[in-house]
């Protein structure tokens, strides 16, 4: 069954830690009174930028999971570049091994500190050889149906 988990950072006296908590999209009062206590608890959000969206992307791949779509709304991203970002993930279903190459140049048309990747959807294997979905989004929302194993395995040593 699928969840939704929302990344957050807590600053720990010099260093930042990081933690995932559970979080209702469907009830946005509930929603708001989460973020609120979390706030009051000294948590703040954590913004997923196209640099550690990257970091994510090649830790996914490096474990042998499968990059599905890169989502990219930013209004100075045409069609053409919608459609080179495409072919890239594309590519890099299609030949696992070249991954970093395909990382490189998706890094390099997204110009990583000026156009965020909104969502990146892949598929991991879990120790238990168990596929697992996952939606990553740019606000720190993570989608899927082992959050906490996704959060542990691929996103907070990027963090870090």
């Amino acid at each position: 069954m699928n969840t939704n988990s929302r990344i957050f950072k807590f600053k720990n006296g010099n260093q930042l830690d990081y933690a995932l908590f559970e979080v209702d999209l469907n009830d946005i009062d509930s929603f708001r009174n989460d973020l609120g206590e979390k706030r009051k608890l000294g948590y703040s959000l954590v913004i997923i930028n196209a640099d550690l969206m990257s970091s994510i992307m090649s830790n996914v791949l490096q474990s042998g999971g499968v990059i599905h779509e890169i989502k990219v709304s930013d209004p100075t991203v045409d069609e053409e570049l919608t459609e080179e970002i495409r072919m890239f993930v594309e590519g890099i279903r299609k030949n696992p091994s070249h991954y970093e190459m395909y990382l490189d140049e998706i890094r390099w048309l997204l110009n990583v500190d000026s156009i965020f990747i909104d969502e990146l959807n892949f598929t991991v294997k879990s120790e238990e050889n168990k596929f697992i979905s996952s939606k990553l989004f740019v606000n720190g929302i993570l989608s899927g149906e082992a959050n906490d194993y996704i959060f542990n395995k691929f996103i907070l040593s990027t963090l870090k």
